[in-house]
């Protein structure tokens, strides 16, 4: 199905479900809402239903540009596409482009095979291409990579109804792709004076960062955070974040050693004059002192890992927490951050 309105939504079988009808529910309810008290990401969004695909869950090109086209046609301001391919359909490509050109917003999902290359329409130039993290906003496995991911959100064992008002937990990126087509709608509701491409471009700016500093393959921008845009001209948070601990290694460095980023980002609304970051690798303890930050700045500190052959067997252990410098962190919940890494080639 296409639901549309003032969010326009398509639902195809890009995830785990119960079936067609249930895959086309659960996402128009994670992004509007279905039942009393399971209120969606924007329950106020209008939607439009055009059924895209056949009874086993396939479709092909020209129903899915026709579909789009429709939501064009009947006022769509976000598009969401739960769908995807491997190959490129000059016809979906085109029908994409004139929803961009009329300023719609188009979000996809990046596909669940667990490769590297995002599938189309969430590959191409433009659309808000979604990947999926679970609880502990660690990136899924089975989420697809690239340069074209724009942003992360809920994806793994999401609540959702059925089709027959039982839930299921629903997993995939096309579970994702709601949450950040929903939040596009939820905000123009609040604030109707943006243009729904300055919504989406507010999403990505204030996601917060996850892996490596900066974009990605794996998770874009960030991880969607709502609250952060809604709160960006509030002044007075102070906010700083362990974003993430990310083991690397080097091509043609030492076996026995590796680099452990640990990233920290500013999600308050004021400058930070510095921050404290404490890591305690296998037991050992570290510590480091940040530089001042901007509002949404990230920084990553470096430390070198010794990797002993128990490390190989049991992993490397990494509990990381920051403290602001001088001021009380409004957010403390987010200044903590452990992980465990068993990666290859150690």
């Amino acid at each position: 199905e296409l639901i549309g309105g003032r969010t326009a939504a398509m639902v195809g079988q890009s995830g785990v479900g119960n079936g067609v009808n249930d895959h086309a529910t659960a996402v128009a309810a994670i992004l509007a809402g279905a039942l009393p008290g399971r209120e969606g990401v924007a329950p106020g969004a209008e939607i439009i239903s055009i059924r895209i695909v056949g009874p086993d869950g396939t479709g092909d090109s020209f129903t899915l540009a026709k579909g789009i086209e429709e939501a064009i046609a009947r006022g769509a301001r976000v598009i969401n596409l739960s769908v995807g391919s491997h190959g490129d359909s000059p016809l979906v490509r085109i029908a994409v482009e004139h929803a961009l050109a009329e300023g719609i917003v188009v979000v996809a999902s990046v596909g669940n095979d667990a490769v590297e290359g995002v599938t189309y329409p969430a590959r191409y130039s433009g659309v808000v291409a979604v990947t999926a993290v679970d609880a502990d906003r660690q990136h899924v496995y089975f989420a697809n990579r690239g340069p074209q991911v724009g942003i992360a959100a809920p994806g793994l064992e999401v609540w959702a109804p059925s089709s027959t008002d039982t839930a299921f937990r629903f997993t995939g990126t096309s579970a994702a792709t709601p949450f950040v087509a929903g939040s596009v709608a939820g905000i123009l509701s609040i604030e109707p004076g943006l243009k729904p491409v300055e919504v989406a471009a507010l999403l990505l700016r204030y996601s917060n960062d996850a892996g490596l500093p900066g974009k990605d393959s794996e998770f874009g921008l960030g991880v969607l955070d709502l609250r952060r845009v809604l709160d960006r001209a509030v002044p007075g948070i102070h906010d700083i974040a362990l974003a993430d601990n990310c083991l690397v290694t080097a091509p043609g460095k030492d076996a026995g050693r590796a680099d452990l980023l640990v990233v920290v980002q500013n999600r308050g609304t004021e400058f930070l004059t510095g921050a404290e970051l404490s890591v305690k690798i296998n037991g050992e303890v570290k510590t480091a002192v940040l530089p001042a930050t901007d509002p949404g700045e990230t920084f990553a500190a470096r430390f070198e890992v010794a990797v002993r052959d128990a490390d190989r067997q049991a992993g490397i252990r990494v509990a990381s927490s920051v403290t602001i410098v001088g001021t009380r962190d409004d957010n403390p919940a987010n200044n903590l951050r452990e992980s465990l890494f068993m990666p290859p080639g150690l």
